[in-house]
């Protein structure tokens, strides 16, 4: 089971002009453990754009999950 807490830090380094091909990517970034079995994830998605040099976007996510 999981609940995702919101997104922590959203940057928006670089325009996407319409038409553009993309490419997202997740990755691991911390694991923090929490009282009752649960722990926090967080989470970066990062999106590019084919033939830029900056990222789209860089997005950092937070879940929480029970094990």
């Amino acid at each position: 089971m999981g609940v995702n807490l919101g997104y922590e830090k959203v940057r928006f380094p670089a325009p996407v002009p319409a038409g553009a091909e993309v490419r997202a990517t997740m990755e691991i970034v911390s694991e923090t453990p929490r009282d009752g079995g649960a722990t926090d994830i967080v989470q970066r998605f990062t999106v590019e754009v084919r033939g830029q040099e900056k990222p789209a976007c860089v997005a950092d996510s937070v879940v929480r999950v029970w094990r």
